[in-house]
């Protein structure tokens, strides 16, 4: 695999093609890496060294762990900027342990759920009320799992580019709107 990176030289401050092998960036002319502010891939990986945690540059610390991540257990290098990141990091890692197979045994039953309950109660009963009812309910549900326990959901990716700290934010934002969605169609009906 050929990989292409995109440099951002401190001379000129534009984005140009780098060639790791030559050491070239842009037109031609020899770039000492130290001279290079970042390098991009052109697949997204970001090559600073950020805390895995709350995504401050320059970190020099580094674990490498076992986390639970999009339903399977991935090997994974973190990297943190102080104790504290650390803590919560190790914390992160131990929740997704403990929980991750289970949040995602639970939300595969819940799409089973929300996919056939309402139309088997519908077709059990003729009454359509329990669609109406059923399927505001269950979303509502998913929306209090996620707010409350936001592990093994996302990939791999996501933690590298927002952290862990803003990508488990996301997932609560998105859970808690998924429960106010699912009570705002409660009282719509």
């Amino acid at each position: 695999k050929i990989r292409v990176y995109l440099c951002v030289s401190a001379a000129n401050q534009r984005l140009l093609p780098y060639d790791a092998v030559s050491g070239l960036c842009g037109s031609g002319e020899k770039t000492n890496i130290t001279d290079i502010m970042y390098l991009r891939s052109l697949d997204g990986v970001v090559k600073i060294n950020r805390c895995s945690y709350c995504r401050k540059a320059d970190c020099k610390k580094r674990m490498e762990r076992e986390v639970f991540l999009g339903g399977r257990m991935e090997e994974m290098e973190l990297r943190y900027c102080s104790p504290e990141c650390q803590e919560k990091i190790e914390r992160f890692i131990q929740l997704n342990r403990e929980k991750g197979p289970v949040a995602v045994l639970l939300i595969l039953a819940w799409v089973v759920l929300f996919a056939v309950l309402p139309f088997v109660f519908k077709a059990i009963s003729g009454n359509p009320i329990l669609i109406d009812l059923g399927m505001p309910v269950l979303l509502a549900i998913l929306g209090i799992a996620l707010a409350v326990f936001p592990v093994a959901i996302a990939p791999k990716l996501w933690y590298r580019r927002l952290g862990i700290k803003y990508s488990s934010l996301f997932i609560r934002i998105t859970g808690v709107l998924m429960l106010i969605t699912g009570i705002n169609l409660l009282l719509v009906r």
